[in-house]
C-alpha cells in the first residue's frame, strides 16, 4: 500500500476519552473494576492521545481481552508510535488487528477487495469466505453460522459496522470506516489486488488510452475490477478488461475473479474470455454480478474446483450445459437475470448450498433439485407441467431450507399425495413462505372466478400446505378457492408479524385478528369481498380484535383491487395507522379511525370517503393516480391537523378546495396533474416549509426550500406507504 497523508481527526480530551474507554469496555456488563487495571487503563487511554477512532478500537480490544496481564500487553506494545500525536491513528488500528485471533484477519483483508464506501451485503461476504476456505469447519457447526459468528466478532471489535443508510437492510448490510479500510489493503499485501477500469481521453491519438499498474499479477490471488461510476460508460468495448486479465493468463495461484460495477450506472459490455477461463483451473470464486454479459462459455464446466457462481443482474438467457458438472460449486446465484429455463442436470450439483434465482419474474427448475439434498436457501421453488420440470415433492427432501421460500406454480399440481410429502410442518427454518398459485404476479381486477374443480383443488391443496408455527412471514397469491384453511389466521402462528393477500376470490377474510403478533397486513385484489367484519377477528376474538398490538405497531393495512367493498367495521380502527385503499369504489365510509396518521388514496375511490369519516389523527394523505376525480374537497375536520399532502398523476383533477385553510400544512407535492390550476399565492397556506408543483396547469415547477431527489412524495412525507398495489 502506498504511503498516504495523515489523517486529521477530532480530538476528545482526557476525560472524554476515558469516559468513552468505560463506556466500552465496563458498561456492556457488569464487572468488578479492579483498582490496578483502572490504573493500566488510563495510560493506555493516555497513549490515544485523545484519538476517538484509536479509543473505540483499543477499548473493543480490551472488552475482549479483560484481564491484567493482557491489558499490560497492550500497554507495552511497540505499535505505541509517537507518530499518533500527529493524528495518525493506523498503527492503533494495526494493533487491534494483530491482537485479532488467526481466523478473522484474512477474513478482515478480504475486505481490501471492494472499493471505500462499498456496501458489503453480509450473506454474500460469508458465501464468499466459504469457497475460499477462510471459514474453519468447528464444533459441528454449518460453515454460514461460522461465518456469521466471524462477522459478528468482527462488529464486535468495530472492525465493521452496520450501515445506519434508511434504504439498506441494515441488518444485512455492513461498511467499513476508511482508515480499516487502508489498514485492510495494508495488511492485504500483494494477495489482493482491486484495479480499476480507468480510461483518460488522447487528442492525439483520438483513442482511449488505458493507465493501470499490473505488476504484482504473480502474486494475485484474490482479483477485484472495479469500474468507477465516472467512467462506467465511457469504456469501448471488451479490450479494457481483456488487458487486466491477459496478465492473469495461466495463473495457478489466482483464486477468485470479481467485476464490480455500480448498480445505478451503465454496466459493462463484456465476453468471458473462454480461452482464459481453460487456465484458470484452481479458480475457487467468479463473480460478473451487475456486468452487461449475454453468455458464458462451455469451458465454464472445466473449473472443477468452483465453489461460488454469481452472474446476477446480467442478461444471460441460458446456462451452458457444462455448468451442471461444477461438482464442488456451494453457490449459484443468478438472480434478476432473464433466464428463461435452466438445462437439465441441476442433481448433479450435489453440494449445492445456495441456489439464488429470480423471485420477480421466475423461471421453471428443471426435475432434480429435489437431489441437492445440502440446499439451504432457495428463493424460488418453481412448479411446472412437463416430466422434466419441477414437481412438488422434490421439496421433500429439502430439509435444510432456511429464511425464505417461495412457491410458484401450485396450479401444476394435480397429485395431493405429492403436496402431502413436502410436509411444510417439519421445515422448521422456513421463515418466510410465499404460496403462490401462478408462475407469476400477473394479475388483474378482471381474473374470472375459477371453475369448481379447480377452486376445490387449491381449498385441497392450500390446506395440506400448512408451514410451520416458527412463521415470521406469510404471502399468498392468486388463490382460487373460496374460502381460506383454518390455519391461516391460526392463533398458534405466534411470531408471525406479516401476512400479504392477493388476487383471492374468498368472500370473507381469515380470522387475522387472532394472530397475536401481526404487525403488517396487506390484502390485495380482494374481488369477491363485500365486507370486512368480524369473521376478520376469529370466534374467540374480542370485538375490538388486535389488542395485543400497541398502536404503533399496527403499521400498514392496504386493500387494493376490491370494487365490491362496501364496509370497514369500526373495530378494525383500534391500532391501525396507516391505511391504504385502491379501487375500492364502493367503500364511501371507514367511519372513526382514533389513531389513524397516514392515509393513501390510489386509483378509484368514493367522493364522499373523506367527508363521512373522522380522522383525528390524520397527518398524512397520498393521493395517487385517480383519474376520474376533478376536485378534491378538503373543507372538512378531518384533514384539519394534516401536515402533508402528495397528489400525483391526477388526469381529470381541476380543483383543490379548502386547500389554503390546512394551516398545519408543512409538506406539500402535487405533481403530474395537467388540469390543475393553482396559484401558491393564493391557494397555499402560510404555515408550508416546502412544496413542489410540476406538470400542473401550465405551472412547469415551483419550488420553496427543495432540494431535488429529497424524497418529498415518500420519506418526507412521513410515511413509506407501500407502491406495490400500483
Amino acid at each position: 500500500m502506498q504511503t498516504k497523508p495523515p489523517y486529521t481527526l477530532g480530538y476528545l480530551n482526557f476525560a472524554a476519552c476515558c469516559s468513552l474507554f468505560k463506556q466500552l469496555v465496563f458498561d456492556y456488563q457488569e464487572r468488578d473494576v479492579d483498582g490496578s487495571m483502572m490504573q493500566v487503563a488510563e495510560k493506555i487511554v493516555a497513549k490515544c492521545n485523545g484519538l476517538p477512532l484509536a479509543v473505540k478500537a483499543i477499548g473493543n480490544v480490551c472488552r475482549i481481552e479483560y484481564n491484567l496481564e493482557s491489558w499490560v500487553d497492550i500497554l507495552e506494545s511497540k505499535e505505541w508510535k509517537p507518530n499518533i500525536q500527529s493524528g495518525d491513528c493506523l498503527p492503533v488500528l494495526e494493533l487491534s488487528y494483530d491482537r485479532m485471533p488467526p481466523h478473522l484477519k484474512p477474513c478482515f483483508a478480504f475486505f481490501a477487495l471492494f472499493p471505500k464506501d462499498y456496501l458489503f451485503n453480509k450473506e454474500r461476504i460469508i458465501k464468499l469466505w466459504m469457497s475460499l476456505g477462510l471459514i474453519n469447519n468447528s464444533n459441528g457447526m454449518e460453515l454460514e453460522d461460522v461465518g456469521r459468528y466471524y462477522i459478528k466478532q468482527l462488529l464486535e471489535r468495530s472492525m465493521i459496522q452496520l450501515t445506519d443508510k434508511k434504504d439498506a437492510e441494515t441488518e444485512q448490510t455492513l461498511v467499513m470506516h476508511d482508515l480499516l479500510h487502508d489498514l485492510a489493503q495494508l495488511v492485504a499485501s500483494n494477495e489482493i489486488s482491486r484495479r480499476k477500469l480507468e480510461m483518460t481521453f488522447d487528442s492525439s491519438e483520438d483513442q482511449m488510452e488505458k493507465k493501470f499498474d499490473l505488476s504484482e499479477a504473480s502474486t494475485t490471488r484474490y482479483l477485484s475490477i472495479v469500474t468507477t461510476q465516472d467512467n462506467a460508460e465511457h469504456i469501448a468495448g471488451n479490450k479494457p478488461l481483456m488487458d487486466i486479465l491477459q496478465h492473469f493468463h495461466g495463473s495457478r495461484i489466482l483464486r477468485l475473479v470479481q467485476l464490480l460495477t455500480w448498480e445505478t450506472t451503465s454496466s459493462v459490455p463484456i465476453e468471458i474470455p473462454c480461452n482464459m477461463l481453460q487456465t484458470w483451473r484452481h479458480i475457487r470464486a467468479l463473480d460478473f454480478s451487475h456486468a452487461a454479459i449475454t453468455a458464458l462459455p462451455e469451458s465454464i464446466g472445466n473449473l472443477k474446483l468452483l465453489c461460488y457462481l454469481n452472474v446476477s443482474n446480467t442478461e444471460l438467457k441460458f446456462l451452458p450445459d457444462s455448468t451442471f458438472n461444477l461438482y464442488n460449486l456451494q453457490t449459484l446465484e443468478f438472480g434478476h437475470c432473464s433466464l428463461l429455463k435452466l438445462p437439465n442436470g441441476i442433481g448433479q450439483l450435489i453440494n449445492l448450498r445456495h441456489l439464488n434465482n429470480n423471485s420477480e419474474y421466475p423461471c421453471c427448475l428443471p426435475y432434480g433439485i429435489g437431489l441437492l439434498t445440502k440446499l439451504q436457501s432457495l428463493k424460488a421453488f418453481v412448479i411446472g407441467k412437463g416430466n422434466s420440470d419441477c414437481n412438488i415433492s422434490e421439496l421433500k427432501n429439502l430439509v435444510f431450507l432456511k429464511g425464505s421460500l417461495n412457491i410458484f406454480g401450485l396450479n401444476n399440481v394435480s397429485d395431493m399425495e405429492d403436496a402431502k410429502a413436502v410436509n411444510l410442518q417439519k421445515k422448521r427454518y422456513i421463515e418466510q413462505l410465499e404460496l403462490n398459485f401462478r408462475c407469476d404476479y400477473e394479475f388483474d381486477i378482471y381474473d374470472h372466478e375459477p371453475e369448481g374443480i379447480r377452486r376445490e383443488l387449491s381449498e385441497e391443496l392450500l390446506e395440506i400446505l400448512k408451514p410451520n408455527q416458527n412463521l415470521i412471514e406469510l404471502k399468498i397469491f392468486s388463490y382460487s378457492g373460496s374460502r381460506f384453511p383454518k390455519w391461516v389466521g391460526d392463533q398458534s402462528f405466534t411470531k408471525l408479524a406479516k401476512v400479504k393477500l392477493a388476487a383471492f376470490h374468498c368472500r370473507l377474510l381469515p380470522p387475522l385478528g387472532q394472530l397475536p403478533s401481526l404487525k403488517y397486513l396487506e390484502i390485495q385484489a380482494a374481488y369477491k369481498v363485500h365486507y370486512i367484519g368480524h369473521e376478520f377477528f376469529g370466534v374467540n376474538a374480542t370485538p375490538e380484535g388486535f389488542q395485543s398490538l400497541e398502536t404503533s405497531e399496527m403499521e400498514h393495512i392496504s386493500t387494493s383491487f376490491s370494487p365490491q367493498l362496501i364496509t370497514i367495521i369500526p373495530a378494525l380502527s383500534s391500532a391501525l395507522t396507516t391505511l391504504v385503499l385502491m379501487d375500492c369504489t364502493k367503500l364511501s365510509t371507514i367511519l372513526t379511525l382514533p389513531s389513524l396518521s397516514h392515509l393513501g388514496l390510489f386509483g378509484k375511490f368514493h367522493k364522499m370517503l373523506l367527508l363521512n369519516s373522522h380522522l383525528p389523527q390524520l397527518k398524512t394523505i397520498v393521493v395517487s393516480w385517480s383519474h376520474e376525480i376533478t376536485s378534491l374537497d378538503l373543507n372538512n375536520q378531518n384533514v384539519r391537523s394534516l401536515e402533508a399532502l402528495n397528489i400525483y398523476g391526477c388526469a381529470s383533477l381541476e380543483s383543490i378546495d379548502g386547500l389554503n385553510r390546512l394551516l398545519s400544512l408543512k409538506r406539500l407535492s402535487m405533481t403530474m396533474c395537467p388540469q390543475l390550476f393553482i396559484e401558491p399565492e393564493e391557494h397555499f397556506p402560510p404555515s408550508l416549509d416546502r412544496y413542489e408543483v410540476r406538470g400542473c396547469g401550465d405551472i412547469d415547477y415551483v419550488s420553496k426550500d427543495y432540494r431535488p431527489g429529497s424524497g418529498l412524495a415518500d420519506d418526507d412525507l412521513g410515511v413509506r406507504i407501500n407502491m406495490m398495489s400500483l
